[in-house]
């Protein structure tokens, strides 16, 4: 059985927009800054006894740079913290709405919360998995009539409250501008979040004033506790957001916790090339499992330690949206499903091909996540079957980029020339190399298809970047190759 965030949260689509005529807009903020992180601009004001639906129709009604405002949504553990701190340090104010509400009809206090602006639904508890930092004593529904969001009832980091009982205790409200960032950044403006980078090709930026848009949605993989991973597949997002979904394969787990950056770059040109990932995972997650860190090699005759399980290494993400862009894509694959094999059907992918941190490559803008690791089960319980069910994941994704790359020359982007020809090639023979247990010839094979790629040329086809694709899967099979599928060969 999928596990599905939509799954856990029935709510409906509920806006409360108040009236025409709001009570006391007040038109300067007590304070507002800029939330380094992802770029949003937030406002504290100053309204005391202020209704939740008055401060929502007030939020609304505000622009910020071209952008409209909203109650402010919290969807991590980093946002929440600093938006709690801009409250308590900065405005001085005590508690405060935000853009949290329960669903109309929801009678149970733990039941049917969710965000304003399509930002999907939260727990009525701190267990996951989307996120959530309730006070202990919360929610409790207080009078029956408790079923609206706010910071501040318990101090600085004391967590959520749902209120409506007492609305002498309302100081004021929060308002969020999900305000764009320029695509054109390099070195450590790159970051999305602290702790993830990414690297925009600059042939993918037409115009100077190209811009990024993105949200960090922060969640605990339930099947963690569950003991489902390498079981179950995990779907995210989907119409409760207003989001395409992120189907995460079950060979992928979160170490617990999992942070998405879902970034739209409908700015930008994805024609060739590949945006650069980096995760630094520990900073992005300081209270995950320390011990899986990636681990690379530090030459083509140095290897990691064998003792070490490949499987448990922090591993990037990547999906676009929407997932029938993927080839790993099982219901729009044009080719049929790609693979039978219960543990990689999905639309995400694994695409590391380098570690320090995490880093890794992607042919355009989209779901990027960090915090997950290769987990296959009981499969992958002993060493051995470990090792292969690493060959039977890199003839997966062999299999993948030779469709990749007969999908591009029947398209007309590559034309029938000696690099086009021996792209193939070698993709064939690395498969072959590859079912022989011959992991090195594999391995050489596919270093060869990456030089063929590089030297041959690319006809840009709307919306199709292929040399990207080609860049992106190639790195990383050679990666899983050299990493971990030859130092654990039997």
């Amino acid at each position: 059985m999928e596990i599905g965030i939509r799954q856990i949260i029935g709510f409906s689509a509920l806006l409360l927009m108040g009236s025409a005529a709001v009570a006391a807009c007040p038109e300067t903020p007590a304070a507002a800054d800029t939330n380094p992180e992802t770029g949003h601009y937030f406002e504290v004001y100053a309204s005391p006894r202020v209704t939740w639906i008055d401060a929502n129709a007030c939020a609304t009604g505000k622009t910020y740079s071209g952008v409209q405002g909203h109650l402010a949504t919290i969807t991590s553990s980093s946002e929440d913290a600093w938006v709690d701190s801009l409250r308590a340090t900065k405005s001085g104010l005590g508690q405060v709405w935000i853009g949290g509400f329960q669903a109309s009809g929801s009678q149970e206090p733990g039941s049917g919360w969710g965000w304003v602006n399509n930002e999907g639904p939260f727990p009525g508890d701190n267990n996951g998995p989307a996120y959530a930092n309730w006070n202990s004593a919360e929610p409790n529904n207080s009078g029956g009539v408790e079923n609206h969001l706010t910071l501040g009832r318990y101090g600085a980091g004391g967590g959520w409250n749902d209120e409506g009982a007492a609305p002498g205790s309302i100081a004021g409200f929060i308002v969020e501008y999900d305000t764009p960032r320029r695509a054109t950044c390099t070195g450590t403006e790159c970051q999305t979040i602290k702790g993830q980078f990414l690297k925009i090709p600059a042939e993918w930026i037409d115009n100077p004033d190209d811009t990024i848009r993105f949200s960090a949605y922060e969640f605990t993989d339930p099947r963690v506790a569950s003991g489902k991973c390498g079981v179950e597949p995990l779907t995210l997002f989907g119409a409760a957001y207003d989001k395409p979904e992120l189907r995460i394969p079950a060979y992928l787990c979160g170490s617990p916790k999992l942070v998405v950056v879902a970034v739209d770059g409908s700015d930008l040109n994805f024609t060739t090339g590949t945006v650069l990932i980096e995760n630094d995972t520990a900073t992005v997650l300081p209270g995950n499992n320390p011990a899986l860190v990636c681990r690379d090699t530090f030459g083509p005759d140095f290897y990691p330690d064998p003792a070490i399980d490949p499987q448990l290494q922090d591993v990037v993400v990547y999906q676009t949206t929407p997932p029938d862009r993927m080839l790993e894509n099982a219901s729009t694959n044009p080719a049929g499903p790609p693979t039978t094999d219960p543990q990689f059907i999905g639309a995400a992918g694994e695409f590391t091909d380098s570690c320090g941190s995490s880093r890794g490559t992607g042919k355009e803008t989209s779901y990027f996540v960090v915090g997950m690791h290769i987990d296959f089960g009981a499969a992958g319980s002993t060493p051995a079957g470990s090792h292969q069910r690493f060959v039977a994941l890199t003839r997966y994704k062999l299999t993948l980029l030779q469709q990749s790359v007969e999908t591009a020359k029947a398209s007309g982007t590559l034309k029938n020339g000696d690099s086009t020809k021996g792209m193939s090639a070698s993709v064939t023979t690395a498969i072959t190399k590859l079912d022989r247990g011959d992991y090195k010839g594999a391995l050489a094979a596919v270093q060869k298809f990456l030089k063929f790629v590089d030297a041959a040329i690319y006809t840009p086809v709307p919306e199709n970047n292929y040399n990207g694709e080609h860049l992106m899967r190639g790195q990383n099979i050679e990666f899983t190759l050299r990493v971990k599928v030859m130092p654990y060969a039997p």
